[in-house]
């Protein structure tokens, strides 16, 4: 492209000297009536054509803009076709032909040897038994479940992005450089599919609430990204066209609905107020997150839909870390200077969310797991 340019204003700047002689130069220039002299008038045309160059030069400038300007009023009618059409192609296909997944994002933070770990496998246990069965809700069948541990993406001891702490030489575990994030997402995406629908807990109660409110809340409309961007599809919380409340639409799913009604719909399935529960049968599949920083990374915390934080207080935090052996092992003074100081600055990130449950890792495991499906059960 840049050689083209180049050609294009070389072309521009000939022809414009050229013009520029024959206008002014050559009607002023004395030559003799010589054959020998003469050849030069033959370069050029009659000197009563040349108010015509700069008619035929206003007629391609404004064609040529003219055609620009419908080339790219064209393309943004086709890019906003493209939106309505895969919306469409999202209602038709998100449910009928199965090629696009519907994921629960579940996430599991905390402070260090607060027993998010055991809560994750705890959690992963109960849903691996229940698959195939009905999740919680009459229209939710329960697919597949799928566990990944943020801890399994630290970076190798001799990874040069390490942060080293001088004071201690000793590497700084605690902070996201220390984790091959990168990778860690992409997993993520390349689980997810690259087509999924997320299902968003928060805007389900949010827009049920809405209804109860007389439709006050406000609807989230779709937001359609770049299909060929593998993390776009994080963004694109899929939230499906509305239907005719009185079930004057079509099937959630089919995307022959009509967009008129003033009822609210998720990206899932239609609600009526005559019915307790949804009336589509959904395969939700589970994704289980879960990492000490997993709320301090923007994606892994927007595709959460869940989220648990267990915290513990300093005292009971430095007694159970001192009962675990870490590999490479802490250092002396690594909990004080480190661990805990970085984990109070990130959990001071979020701790003012609204959408996240701080539970208390003092209380036994049971009881914590117990709180927590009882949390998923209301969710959903």
């Amino acid at each position: 492209m840049a050689i083209l340019g180049q050609l294009v204003l070389a072309a521009t700047f000939s022809l414009f000297a050229y013009y520029v002689f024959w206008v002014a130069v050559l009607p002023f220039m004395v030559i003799d009536s010589s054959e020998e002299e003469t050849w030069i008038y033959s370069l050029f045309p009659p000197i009563q054509f040349a108010f015509l160059v700069p008619a035929i030069f206003g007629v391609v400038l404004i064609g040529g803009l003219s055609l620009f300007s419908c080339y790219h009023l064209r393309e943004h009618l086709g890019t906003r076709l493209r939106v309505k059409d895969r919306t469409s192609y999202l209602q038709r296909s998100a449910f009928s032909d199965g090629k696009m997944e519907t994921w629960l994002v579940i996430g599991i933070s905390g402070v260090t040897n607060g027993g998010k770990t055991t809560l994750a496998k705890s959690l992963e246990s109960y849903l691996l038994s229940q698959q195939g069965k009905g999740f919680f809700k009459e229209n939710l069948i329960l697919n597949r479940v799928v566990a990944l541990c943020q801890d399994d993406y630290f970076l190798p001891v001799d990874s040069p992005k390490h942060c080293v702490i001088e004071k201690l030489n000793h590497i700084n575990w605690e902070i996201l450089s220390s984790l091959d994030m990168e990778r860690m997402c992409y997993d993520i995406m390349k689980l997810l599919g690259h087509k999924f629908i997320l299902y968003n807990c928060q805007q389900l109660r949010a827009q049920e609430r809405g209804n109860e409110c007389g439709g006050i809340v406000e609807q989230v409309e779709p937001m359609i990204q770049d299909e060929d961007n593998i993390f776009a599809d994080h963004f694109l919380t899929n939230f499906l066209r509305k239907y005719d409340e009185n079930g004057n639409g079509g099937a959630a799913g089919t995307g022959t609905g009509s967009s008129g009604g003033s009822g609210r719909t998720t990206n899932l399935i239609k609600k009526s107020k005559n019915e307790p529960f949804y009336n589509v049968s959904i395969k939700l599949n589970v994704l289980l997150l879960e990492g000490f920083l997993l709320f301090n990374h923007p994606i892994t915390l927007d595709l959460c839909g869940i989220k648990f934080h267990i915290h513990l207080p300093y005292e009971k935090c430095y007694s159970r870390r001192l009962q675990r052996v870490y590999d490479p092992p802490d250092v002396v003074g690594y909990f004080e200077m480190c661990v805990w100081p970085m984990y109070e600055k990130h959990y001071k990130e979020f701790k003012d969310r609204k959408d996240i449950y701080v539970l208390n890792g003092e209380i036994p495991q049971e009881n914590i797991f117990n709180y927590v499906l009882n949390c998923i059960k209301d969710l959903l």
